[in-house]
């Protein structure tokens, strides 16, 4: 069995023949190709305090809402969601891509994982609150620490991540 991997979604999958772009749906992709799936995620090894569920609750609500989340990414070519990925690498978050503004677009995934979570019947769709919060103020937790950095050097930085034990 080879390994290969989905950049677009950055998971390693035992594959029993070799990957094509032309294949229909994640699921009849998966149906058809894959003998067993794990989704790790390993996204946010250290989020900002008070962020700490927001990466695990996206993916288990994206997950939960496939079908959905299928015919979202299945709008646009793959090319657009490579250079989409490549883009939240490198630029700021309110930036857009071919066209496309990355707020609005991290908006309609945050309402996909959101509509995921609630069918699950958990109340987990909290933990997404601070992913909503980053979305209408157009910032990443990386620009908000570059700029507290500019205005108040790096122990203020250090001073906003830290996490506190005594209160």
């Amino acid at each position: 069995m080879t390994i290969k991997r989905i950049e677009l979604i950055h998971i390693a999958i035992p594959l029993r023949q070799p990957f094509k772009l032309s294949f229909g749906t994640i699921a009849s992709f998966m149906t058809g190709h894959l003998d067993k799936v794990l989704l790790e995620n390993r996204s946010s090894a250290t989020p900002p305090p008070g962020a700490e569920m927001c990466s695990l609750a996206l993916a288990t609500g994206l997950v939960t809402n496939i079908d959905a989340v299928d015919e979202f990414i299945q709008q646009r070519p793959y090319g657009f969601w490579l250079e989409f990925a490549e883009a939240a690498e490198r630029m700021p978050f309110d930036s857009c891509v071919q066209g496309v503004s990355v707020p609005t677009l991290a908006k309609r995934v945050v309402e996909l994982a959101r509509e995921g979570l609630k069918r699950r019947g958990n109340n987990e769709e909290q933990y997404l609150e601070e992913l909503e919060r980053r979305i209408s103020i157009k910032q990443s937790p990386s620009e908000q620490m570059l700029a507290i950095r500019d205005a108040d050097g790096i122990d203020a930085v250090v001073e906003k991540l830290r996490y506190r034990f005594d209160e």
